[in-house]
């Protein structure tokens, strides 16, 4: 099956996404991206099924560079869609996105590198001075 995204702009005027990716920055191409993705999540983990095993599921969806091409609008509309849908998310993010994703988290993990060892810290809201 082929499936073709169309866009909406805010004028309305509507095209495919295949023939505006040239042309869009990247958080233009990016947010339909997650919004196919999470809905796809959403059917495959039955969101809307809310007996038997289907609402007996981890609803899990793992995003590594996570929104790096968005601004902080449409990260805090992505992740706030990502909840709604009932998903658990780890995302993997840069530095940079964190004041965007933090307040939304309900729990947010460092991970650094010193040479062959890798340490996780809890970062807690008060070291969001990204």
């Amino acid at each position: 099956m082929i499936v073709a995204i169309e866009t909406t702009d805010q004028n309305g005027s509507k095209q495919l996404l295949s023939q505006t990716l040239n042309t869009k920055s990247g958080g233009e191409t990016q947010t339909p991206f997650y919004i196919a993705v999470l809905a796809s999540f959403a059917q495959l983990y039955q969101v809307n099924n809310l007996s038997g095993l289907a609402n007996n599921t981890v609803r899990l969806v793992v995003f590594d560079e996570a929104f790096n091409k968005m601004d902080s609008e449409r990260i805090v509309e992505s992740v706030r869609l990502l909840r709604k849908m009932g998903l658990q998310a780890i995302i993997c993010t840069p530095p940079d996105k964190l004041p965007d994703i933090m307040p939304l988290a309900d729990r947010t993990l460092l991970v650094s590198k010193e040479g062959y060892q890798m340490h996780i810290l809890s970062y807690g809201k008060e070291h969001a001075h990204v």
